[in-house]
């Protein structure tokens, strides 16, 4: 039977559970596709650990330390998390473009100050693709805790030495259920980031972690002990269902979140079962658990800066080779620096003299940081010929230079780019963002002719026709399809034209051909003349983040391996336009414009094509228009230059 002082290697084998599913998540294995429960499982441990720290010390000694709670808070958690800080800071000196550096300094000084959690859902999605950019992305979970730490222990002890008896169980207990309320509350409107990242959406799961202090004390007679082997298995069995079929599409935490967490206060229950229990309390599984907050803290920039210097999604061999390293990796941070630091013995510094180096190194870290985070992101670093703008500015500047000049007969609303230059030929062009970054080709190549393009983010002309919807939300497709309906609406009225339908493959073929075909006919039937144009092969990867890098570490050769852009998503690619050529009459394909041989080209030497992972650059725009002008010319009547 466990008693309330014990040490606990269950706990650590759970901890052991916690980071070993958060890594194969977070590496990219689809089987553990819900592994960021395991965030949950360490949230439901410290609940219990601080908890039990503080009752323990008060039945005791009838009082508590803060200052001996405080510092050994310190000493376990300060010296691994500022190690890993300056190591990403080194590799992110080497690797990482400005912007992406500027962002990593701004996380840092978040970081170095506990509330990362709030940096990190101001700036980004848990699950968005730029997720993997973030190399202190996952301190947001170290920062809720220290959040907690700052707050529980204060009202834990006014409850448990000036409220009556239990005070601190019901305390813990509305808490808990409050912030299961305030969770789903956020899921349901709109605020899933910060039911994600904020204390009040995670608070239940450090609360049922601290209830299980009084929990674990009520304990079957020794009779029926053996009834918690099977019950141990029931903990088990419910974060591993979680952790393989929750995915990023969940809602979560909320009432999701129950799962994992209850399956975590099982097994703290259950855990120390004389023989089941050896599946947490075996050797292997106790050392990865005193090693996981070292392990933890590496895994995630070990991941981040593998995938920015590859620049390819990881093979399989190279997942398994990255879950290898980050434990050994965590080992080493763990004796080198966990155990040299956490024990005063060890240490040979004092309290005080620990707390002040701390207050001194997070000073001495924060002062730098922050001027380079002032400064742009140590732009200087960046050789000048790879001084490449960011996506954000590539947009910007093709909307100045040719989505600016608007014919005031004409929506700005619906037609929401206009190069009118007061021809008498129009060509409009209608689509999503992937018809809006044509507009630069299309007025360099027919510079004599009003471009007028009719897009909206995400937003496929097909989308609203012959039941077509995207798989979004129902609340988009409605927007997009009432957005739709006025542009063909729009459309239908004006003089005979000549339209380009252009959008990025959302979809299958078999799917979007009809709505694409009934669309043409709409407008042909108006005497319009009507080219459906293939989406240009994207990179599927951020063209501007890899070839803007420094050169410490990345040649020129490197980079162009590197950049040249996703194989698979590519042929996936090539094949969507083969398809609609197919079943689409009037598809112009841009395959073999942009890809002979099947090599697609995403860049000019050192120069990407496109300003992010599928999105071209001005220049992209002008190339890969003028590739094709020829066979635009043929297909659409009177578009030769007056001579």
């Amino acid at each position: 039977m466990s008693t309330k002082s014990e040490y606990r290697a269950d706990i650590d084998g759970l901890r052991a559970v916690a980071v070993i599913v958060v890594i194969m998540n977070h590496v990219g294995l689809s089987i553990f596709s819900g592994g960021f429960v395991g965030v949950d499982v360490f949230f439901v441990i410290s609940g219990f650990f601080i908890t039990r720290i503080i009752v323990n010390e008060i039945e005791a000694t009838g009082a508590f330390s803060f200052a001996r709670f405080y510092s050994r808070r310190a000493r376990r958690l300060f010296p691994a998390a500022l190690s890993t800080i300056l190591l990403s800071f080194a590799f992110a000196y080497l690797l990482f473009p400005a912007a992406l550096f500027s962002d990593f300094l701004g996380s840092s000084i978040y970081a170095l100050t506990s509330i990362s959690n709030f940096f990190f859902w101001w700036t980004s999605g848990y699950f968005d693709a730029e997720s993997v950019t973030k190399p202190l992305l996952h301190t947001w979970s170290l920062a809720v805790e220290e959040q907690f730490y700052l707050i529980w222990p204060v009202l834990a002890v006014v409850l448990l030495t000036k409220a009556p008896r239990f005070s601190a169980v019901a305390f813990l207990g509305l808490i808990a259920l409050a912030s299961l309320a305030i969770g789903q509350y956020w899921l349901s409107n709109d605020m899933a980031m910060a039911a994600y990242y904020l204390l009040p959406g995670r608070a239940m799961e450090l609360g049922i972690g601290g209830l299980m202090v009084w929990i674990v004390r009520r304990q079957p007679p020794a009779a029926l002990s053996f009834m918690k082997e099977p019950l141990l298995l029931v903990g088990l069995a419910l974060i591993a269902y979680t952790a393989l079929t929750y995915d990023e599409t969940t809602p979560f935490p909320g009432i999701a979140a129950l799962l994992p967490c209850l399956g975590a206060a099982i097994v703290i229950y259950a855990g120390d079962t004389r023989w089941l229990g050896m599946l947490l309390r075996n050797p292997i599984a106790v050392w990865i658990g005193k090693a996981s907050y070292s392990i933890y803290l590496l895994h995630w920039p070990l991941i981040v800066f593998t995938t920015y210097f590859v620049y390819q999604p990881l093979s399989a061999e190279q997942k398994w080779t990255l879950v290898a390293v980050a434990i050994g990796l965590g080992f080493a941070q763990y004796f080198l620096i966990e155990e040299r630091f956490r024990h005063e013995q060890k240490a040979r510094v004092s309290r005080a003299a620990f707390g002040l180096i701390c207050a001194f190194l997070t000073c001495l870290a924060l002062v730098p940081t922050a001027s380079l985070w002032q400064e742009g992101g140590a732009t200087w670093r960046v050789p000048a010929d790879r001084a490449f703008r960011s996506a954000a500015q590539w947009y910007t500047l093709g909307k100045e230079q040719y989505c600016s000049t608007p014919n005031p007969a004409f929506p700005a609303n619906i037609v929401t780019c206009q190069n009118y230059v007061g021809s008498e030929k129009s060509l409009f062009v209608w689509g999503d963002s992937h018809a809006e970054h044509l507009a630069a080709g299309l007025a360099n190549a027919y510079p004599h002719i009003n471009i007028y393009i009719l897009f909206g983010g995400d937003c496929q002309p097909q989308v609203g026709f012959l039941g077509y919807m995207r798989a979004a939300s129902a609340s988009f497709n409605e927007r997009c399809s009432q957005r739709n309906e006025k542009a063909l609406e729009f459309l239908k009225v004006q003089n005979p034209s000549n339209i380009i339908l252009a959008s990025a493959k959302r979809s299958t073929p078999n799917l979007v051909a009809p709505p694409t075909i009934w669309l043409t006919e709409q407008l042909q039937a108006e005497g319009h003349n009507v080219l459906v144009l293939g989406d240009f092969i994207r990179p599927g990867v951020d063209l501007a983040a890899c070839f803007s890098a420094p050169a410490y570490l990345l040649t020129d050769d490197i980079n162009r391996q590197r950049c040249a852009g996703v194989a698979s998503i590519q042929n996936a690619e090539l094949e969507f336009n083969d398809k609609m050529e197919a079943l689409v009459p009037g598809f112009l394909n841009p395959n073999s414009a942009q890809c002979p041989d099947a090599k697609c080209v995403v860049a000019r030497g050192n120069t990407p094509l496109f300003r992010d992972s599928h999105h071209l650059t001005t220049q992209g725009s002008r190339a890969f228009i003028a590739l094709i002008k020829s066979r635009l010319t043929k297909f659409i009547k009177q578009m030769d230059d007056p001579a």
